[in-house]
């Protein structure tokens, strides 16, 4: 049995997972269990890769060929792998680290994003944007520039009791392509790869530079494809599109429940009117991300 802590949770598993922070038996936060059973096969044919399913007390998540995921109460997650029994791979694991992560924490009440989380002057900076936009590779830039990190591809926000935003801290690694490694001044080589399927490496982050514990809000940045580097102030009503698009369940809305829609429309509003939240444009070449990184260290100082 291990044990690990993210996002303000103590997780009890029976599977092993690189990355995540260990933990001794003792803890007073919240446990959440990761268990598996026994291979899995649709009842149905799957038309998608990736298939939602609204359950009683939770959401089950098929991800075709590989396993399914069963996520209840903000409590359990069970893996029922589509492959003969035996270890799980690599592949089969990654959910944990992504959207079932992200189920468990929304079914916790947490806000949770599509984005990725530093620490600049001790207030988090959160990058988020379309798939593909470099959200991954910047964060590792002002990383690599000093910055603490915090969270990478699942940013969840939670509200003390003060009325303040705060953004829990995540699992201590990032996902980059060998492109966004060397942007980095790292030999992709050295690192490990995500999956023999999946051809982007995992930098492990060391305690010296994982701020493991909240983090008060100060910006969102939104990224966005232009001809040229430009950031640019929103209004209100933009700020709300960028967040609802940007939730990270945002393609499986279908499985929430009425509270559960009201509650992010609540979330979301609160952040567009006490949040600042920019948008930054850049065309998609090698060194946009280092000329953003600088950017934004000095939009944030």
């Amino acid at each position: 049995m291990f044990f690990y802590t993210a996002y303000g949770y103590t997780f009890k598993s029976d599977i092993d997972l690189p990355g995540f922070c260990q933990l001794q038996r003792n803890t007073d936060h919240p446990i959440i269990s990761i268990n598996r059973k026994a291979p899995w096969s649709p009842a149905f044919p799957l038309t998608t890769a990736v298939t939602s399913i609204r359950v009683t007390d939770g959401i089950t998540i098929h991800w075709r060929g590989v396993a399914s995921y069963d996520i209840r109460r903000g409590r359990s997650i069970t893996i029922a792998p589509s492959l003969a029994p035996g270890p799980l791979s690599k592949l089969e694991i990654q959910p944990l680290y992504g959207i079932a992560m992200a189920s468990i924490l929304h079914q916790n009440k947490l806000l949770v994003l599509h984005g990725s989380t530093v620490a600049i002057n001790g207030k988090g900076i959160v990058i988020i944007g379309h798939k593909g936009y470099g959200k991954s590779t910047l964060t590792a830039c002002l990383f690599a520039k000093g910055h603490d990190f915090i969270c990478d591809d699942v940013t969840a926000f939670s509200v003390n009791k003060n009325g303040e935003t705060k953004i829990r801290p995540g699992i201590p690694r990032i996902k980059l392509w060998p492109d966004a490694v060397k942007t980095i001044g790292l030999d992709p080589s050295d690192l490990p790869l995500l999956s023999p399927r999946i051809p982007k490496h995992m930098l492990y982050i060391s305690d010296k530079q994982f701020k493991n514990k909240d983090v008060p809000l100060q910006t969102i940045v939104m990224l966005d494809q232009g001809d040229s580097i430009a950031l640019h102030e929103m209004n209100e009503s933009d700020k709300m599109i960028w967040l609802l698009g940007g939730h990270y369940l945002a393609k499986h809305h279908h499985t929430f429940q009425s509270l559960e829609q009201k509650r992010l429309f609540k979330h979301c509003s609160q952040l567009a009117r006490e949040t600042r939240i920019i948008r930054i444009n850049s065309p998609r070449n090698s060194t946009s991300p280092l000329l953003i990184a600088k950017l934004i260290e000095e939009y944030c100082s």
